[in-house]
């Protein structure tokens, strides 16, 4: 298989687990209008896989169709909590008001990955975890989300498992990579099985 692999998504995250585990990306971020997707998708019933796998394909696919001999990847993640999807957050209040929410109970990320060629979906997946917050004072929140917005300010959920935000929690049940927002052992498979690589 020689085809390139391009990452259309502009998370540093993501692209540092995949060169880590040995598969080199371009990265050229798909602009949508994520929001005005994600709100079309609820109004009509959507469930919150469904809407991360939407999301992940128009990226996929935007992207795909100015690069079709590559194999483009389209990711996205969301945070369903108590039937409802929680956004990035704009300000610091607000995460601070998701994260007074979430605290003392139990949320699940999806993390979706469909992946292009030649204008067509040709792999999907959607790996979940679910995740357990402390009890926490609005202090002790006020303080983590003070301490770091510029680093949470671009997270659903406000937080991040890898630094600091993993003090928030008591317990992570699920793929670990999928809480970091690709669901990696699923991509490594399906390149393996399609002779992109060897182990």
């Amino acid at each position: 298989m020689s085809a390139d692999i391009v990452l259309a998504s502009g998370s540093e995250i993501r692209a540092t687990l995949l060169q880590n585990a040995g598969v080199p990306v371009r990265v050229i971020p798909a602009r949508i209008d994520e929001d005005s997707v994600m709100q079309s998708l609820l109004a009509e019933g959507s469930s919150p896989r469904d809407v991360a796998d939407v999301l992940a394909e128009h990226k996929a696919r935007k992207i795909s169709t100015s690069h079709p001999e590559d194999l483009v990847l389209g990711c996205d993640q969301v945070l369903a909590f108590q039937n409802r999807l929680f956004l990035k957050p704009e300000t610091e209040d607000m995460a601070v008001e998701q994260l007074m929410e979430l605290q003392g109970l139990t949320h699940r990320l999806l993390s979706a990955a469909v992946v292009y060629r030649n204008g067509m979906p040709v792999w999907r997946s959607i790996g979940e975890a679910d995740l357990t917050m402390h009890d926490m004072s609005k202090t002790q929140i006020q303080r983590y989300v003070s301490e770091n917005w510029t680093d949470i300010k671009s997270c659903v959920g406000a937080y991040q498992v890898e630094a600091a935000g993993v003090r928030l929690f008591s317990e992570i049940k699920g793929d670990y990579f999928s809480v970091l927002g690709l669901p990696l052992l699923q991509i490594l498979g399906y390149l393996r099985t399609i002779g992109w690589f060897e182990p």
